[in-house]
């Protein structure tokens, strides 16, 4: 069977066109909001050729696919046609705390892994270049280079304020001006020379005399842009709720704008900063205790979290961590997690009795493992 008829199963067995209300995917799994997840034929989906899985996990309908996903994806979207982009439509089933966050965490960073990949592979390769001295480190080509992959980390904010606009169905582009008024440089400027101790650096700018916009550098942050973007969703709904009709096309976006940059730079941007310290603060502690324990837990727990999906809450923190102190301690817990399923796909590459397909599935996994797609490497040892 085709991938296009592979597809159109799907669709019709996970109840049609009109049971979707949204769907994205990650590294491996198309991901479905469902309206009704008990018209759901799991079993069926699961025997058809190219789906290495399926399951219902924090109210998403998972299908494991694997390396292909992207192009499946791509497929699915021209299949569903209008569907995809008129889901705001359909009603939502009420969700528990839990899974909401989970479907935020992971629609969110879902969509933007290939940057943030492809830039982490690229500052990982530059570091390795230096380290062997086949690249001066202050010369042009390294500058240039980390450029290259600083800008995704730096102007992290955009991309989140695009594809959090997109899962809470929301103005794109005002969300990106809203991330860009964090992201200006002059507030940036002003942080860095709070930081720097600079004489006359304020701590705050002020707003008709009245009213402090604290003054904190954005760039790289994580959760601030992410609940601006959740706030703008209201504050755009209540404004047009109360605009006279005939004034809700220029002025409609204009107040939007205006009442949802201020409360981004006075409340919510503040309050994420300093959540995001309190999540650093809390691994450094729980490190501090017993770097063994704090490792033994995330090493246990990743290949599980990987496997339903909720891996994705680790993201914010790590990326957190580093715009906040430049490092992160659990990244290298993920890694050794990483080593763990590559040395379990190579042992079973190497004790396999089955034919040469499923070795070079072992052998496939091990290299995903090893470069950090886990999931992938852990549902190819699934299909053997």
């Amino acid at each position: 069977m085709e991938t296009q008829d592979a597809i159109s199963r799907i669709i019709f067995l996970i109840g049609g066109k009109e049971n979707i209300n949204n769907v994205w995917h990650c590294m491996t799994r198309l991901r479905f909001d469902l309206i009704d997840d008990n018209k759901v034929e799991k079993e069926e989906i699961k025997k058809l050729p190219g789906v290495l899985g399926a399951q219902l996990q924090s109210d998403q309908f998972q299908i494991i696919i694997g390396p292909k996903v992207s192009s499946w994806y791509e497929r699915l979207l021209a299949a569903l046609g209008p569907v995809a982009e008129k889901a705001a439509e359909k009603p939502h089933q009420r969700k528990g705390l839990v899974s909401l966050f989970m479907d935020t965490v992971s629609g969110v960073f879902g969509p933007i892994v290939p940057a943030i990949a492809g830039a982490g592979m690229i500052k990982g390769l530059l570091a390795g270049l230096i380290a062997l001295k086949a690249v001066p480190q202050n010369s042009d080509t390294v500058m240039i280079i980390d450029l290259i992959a600083s800008g995704v980390f730096y102007f992290l904010p955009f991309f989140l304020a695009v594809s959090a606009a997109k899962i809470f169905k929301t103005n794109e582009y005002l969300a990106v001006a809203v991330a860009a008024c964090l992201m200006y440089p002059t507030l940036i400027d002003a942080a860095k020379a709070l930081a720097a101790h600079h004489d006359g650096a304020a701590s705050a700018l002020w707003l008709l005399n009245a009213v402090p916009i604290p003054v904190f550098n954005y760039a790289s942050s994580v959760i601030p842009v992410i609940f601006s973007v959740l706030a703008l969703k209201y504050i755009y709904a209540w404004v047009d709720r109360i605009m006279p009709e005939v004034l809700k096309t220029v002025f409609t976006p204009t107040l939007t704008l205006f009442i949802g940059a201020l409360a981004a730079l006075v409340i919510i941007g503040p309050v994420g900063i300093w959540l995001g310290k309190a999540l650093a603060w809390f691994i450094e502690g729980l490190f501090g205790i017993s770097a063994s324990f704090a490792g033994l837990v995330v090493g246990a727990i990743r290949p599980v979290a990987i496997l339903t999906g909720m891996h994705h809450a680790m993201t914010p923190i790590a990326l957190q961590n580093f715009s906040d102190r430049g490092y992160d301690m659990l990244m290298p817990m993920m890694f050794m997690a990483n080593m763990s399923i590559a040395g379990a796909t190579f042992a079973i590459w190497r004790v396999s009795k089955k034919p040469p397909a499923a070795h070079g599935y072992a052998v496939c996994g091990n290299f995903r493992a090893a470069w950090d797609h886990r999931a992938r490497a852990v549902w190819r040892l699934n299909a053997l």
